[in-house]
């Protein structure tokens, strides 16, 4: 299945979606209503001014955070036409490897999600040709080999159960978050049960 994606772009006054069933974006949605909600009540007077270079994140949905579907993908503050925020998720359904740190081997196709959405984010985006270039994206192709020890990447667990390393948790019903920074945030990976708790989501934006 190719690249779908939700959200907001600055060229369109309402939410864009294609090709996301609703077993995605609909508990999607309710998680990004409640981080958003939680993110500006934590951060007051800040949240915009973080808000607006919050770095963009890369995730890994295992079965059963959404719906019966591995999901791979990134998360992008954005905002619409008429200066309402909200960010932009550009997401696949994937067949995951079978080790946590192997999808930090997948940094091609991520970074062509990256392009396209940033893209989406600029005065001349064209939503037919964008629509046009996702459907045209490789697809997700597990790596041959395994990451080695010492990935670039601060690791960052945050789990509901206490484990010895990241490649003990299965992908079922976890989600793995890793961005390579922004001014505010460090680089850094996060493991989860299920999407990350609402209150997380200032931390995602700002750090700390």
């Amino acid at each position: 299945m190719s690249v779908g994606f939700f959200g907001k772009v600055p060229s369109h006054g309402d939410f864009l979606c294609r090709r996301l069933p609703t077993s995605f974006t609909e508990p999607w949605d309710q998680w990004l209503q409640q981080a958003m909600m939680h993110s500006q009540t934590a951060l007051e007077e800040q949240w915009l001014p973080h808000y607006l270079v919050a770095p963009i994140w890369r995730f890994a949905l295992g079965r059963g955070v959404l719906g019966p579907d591995n999901w791979a993908g990134i998360l992008v503050p954005s905002v619409d036409k008429v200066g309402r925020y909200f960010p932009l998720t550009l997401a696949a359904p994937t067949a995951l490897p079978a080790q946590w740190p192997d999808v930090c081997g997948l940094g091609a196709w991520f970074d062509g999600l990256e392009g396209w959405a940033l893209h989406a984010l600029s005065e001349d985006f064209d939503l037919a040709g964008f629509d046009q270039a996702l459907l045209a994206l490789p697809p997700w192709a597990p790596p041959a080999v395994h990451v080695p020890p010492g990935w670039p990447l601060m690791l960052s667990l945050v789990q509901t159960h206490p484990m010895e390393s990241v490649n003990q948790v299965l992908f079922d019903r976890h989600s793995l978050w890793w961005t390579m920074g922004s001014a505010d945030v460090a680089a850094v990976m996060q493991g989860y049960v299920g999407l990350p708790p609402p209150e997380a989501f200032a931390g995602m934006m700002a750090g700390g």
